[in-house]
């Protein structure tokens, strides 16, 4: 299966029609919401390496070498927004499915302040599915403009990853992207 990308100019898996609005504060991402949420089938389990930090890590240190090799400052991870990429990552894997809008119908902006992170005057998210490593999602996501965008945008300061392969084996990767107000 090819890997897939996704972001808020893109669309998702399950057909939705996704429209984002771009403001100098925030980028927000707006979709229709979904009709119901899709649950884990009893007995059926993801396979998260939400204990692999080092996973985590590689990606981070992926995009901040892209970063760094535009001469724009290496991002931070956060701890909020670490927790929600990786609980996003598995929403999306248990759901075998690739949308902004979680199983809960929270856009990026309401699931972020949901997990803790407020004041924030930029966000951003990229999601991806097929991806086996992290060097092979930032790739791809560096090779589509709307990703590249957000791993590049100038005032992004802190990041957060996650990951997740579901029952098929399929890889799911979501990078979030903020900066909060009181930072400069």
């Amino acid at each position: 299966m090819n890997p897939r990308t996704v972001t808020a100019t893109m669309m998702p898996k399950n057909g939705l029609r996704l429209a984002v609005l771009h403001t100098a504060c925030a980028i927000v991402a707006a979709m229709a919401v979904l009709s119901g949420a899709i649950q884990l089938a009893p007995g059926q389990q993801i396979d998260s390496d939400g204990s692999d930090k080092a996973t985590v890590a590689d990606l981070l240190r992926a995009m901040n070498a892209e970063r760094t090799a535009r001469r724009l400052g290496a991002v931070s991870g956060n701890e909020v927004l670490q927790r929600a990429a990786q609980w996003m990552a598995e929403d999306l894997a248990a759901r075998d499915m690739l949308d902004h809008i979680d199983s809960r119908h929270r856009g990026l902006a309401s699931r972020l302040h949901a997990f803790g992170y407020e004041n924030a005057r930029v966000l951003a998210e990229n999601i991806a599915e097929g991806q086996q490593t992290p060097t092979a999602v930032v790739n791809s996501w560096m090779h589509s403009p709307p990703h590249r965008a957000n791993l590049l945008h100038p005032e992004v300061r802190q990041a957060g990853a996650g990951h997740a392969i579901n029952v098929q084996g399929q890889h799911y990767w979501v990078l979030d992207l903020g900066t909060a107000f009181t930072e400069s």
